[in-house]
């Protein structure tokens, strides 16, 4: 039988610090349904059983390969008992699993756990009954309860190779669960962006052919999130008095320059009124310029709209880079 613990109670390591850290970090090691450290009774005598597995008790961590054994205590008493089994961690840094056999009573309670700071310290995987007379401990009689608790999944990583497809085609992407992207270029996997990445401000302005553009005493909203070359965003201006688009076609400035197989970008942008009048306006990307036009049907955007009236543009595209 293979068991080992670690860390030991010797230099660098000053265990009983290590511990009290580490409180929290107790537990089997293993997704929830696993047979990890599961206690078993399965008929074939007096036994109780603990399966193979691994456990970490404040920080200290305990792995048996082998299935381990205990014979139950005879009961003569006339009374049922509950007996609990539990894994231990020593002073010493040293785990083994324990079987603490339980009092018979008319009620019988389980036995308590030791727990000492610093001192010995018991996690328990499971309690059962035990029958007045038995000769054999059976699955019927013994009613195991399991008590094992599975430890977060920091335990169990899973890693990036299990997600990715095993025969990837050129441009495949994967998303993993904390939002990094990467995509199969066709002989190796690159990150293309996060999408756990975090929207950005981004400074932006009016323009038109004729000029005189200006936001004015009017205040714009503008942000982004770029994950590889796709970007996302979203622009809002709430018109002042002094805003104005100016003369000839009207527009706002662009945010990143899209990739060049895109001669024109077509959004969708929203115009609200007070009065809540609503009208949906379109918005291209001006030819070889930095900037993109917005039209209200075939006529672009101009002058100065009524204060108080609200402009929205959102939309994803791919960038030049």
């Amino acid at each position: 039988m293979t068991q080992e613990s670690y860390p030991k109670a010797s230099a660098p390591f000053d265990l009983p610090q290590w511990r009290k850290y580490h409180a929290d970090d107790t537990g089997v090691v293993g997704a929830p349904g696993s047979t990890a450290r599961q206690i078993l009774i399965d008929g074939s005598g007096p036994y109780v059983k603990r399966l193979p597995g691994t456990c970490m008790i404040q920080g200290v961590r305990g792995a048996d390969d082998e299935t381990w054994q205990a014979t139950v205590p005879a009961n003569t008493s006339g009374l049922w008992r509950h007996d609990r089994v539990v894994d231990q961690l020593a002073p010493d840094g040293s785990i083994i699993t324990v079987l603490l056999p339980g009092t018979p009573a008319v009620t019988p309670a389980l036995p308590d756990l030791t727990q000492e700071e610093g001192g010995t310290w018991q996690d328990d995987r499971g309690w059962f009954k035990v029958k007045p007379g038995f000769t054999g401990i059976m699955p019927g009689d013994a009613q195991l309860v399991d008590l094992r608790r599975f430890l977060p999944s920091k335990n169990t990583p899973v890693l990036r190779e299990d997600l990715r497809p095993a025969s990837p085609h050129v441009n495949d992407e994967v998303t993993f669960p904390d939002g990094v992207r990467q995509r199969w270029d066709g002989s190796a996997w690159e990150t293309t962006g996060n999408q756990a990445s975090p929207w950005t401000d981004y400074a932006t302005s009016l323009r038109s052919y004729g000029g005189n553009a200006s936001i004015g005493n009017g205040m714009v909203t503008a942000r982004y999130k770029k994950i590889g070359r796709t970007v996302q965003f979203e622009w809002r201006l709430l018109a002042g008095s002094t805003t104005t688009w100016g003369s000839g076609v009207g527009g706002i400035t662009s945010l990143l320059p899209a990739a060049p197989t895109y001669n024109d970008l077509d959004f969708t942008a929203t115009r609200v009124q007070l009065g809540g009048a609503l009208d949906l306006l379109t918005v291209v990307k001006a030819p070889g310029g930095d900037w993109w036009d917005i039209y209200s049907g075939n006529s672009g955007v101009q002058g100065s709209p009524v204060t108080g009236t609200r402009f929205r543009i959102a939309g994803t595209y791919e960038s030049a880079s």
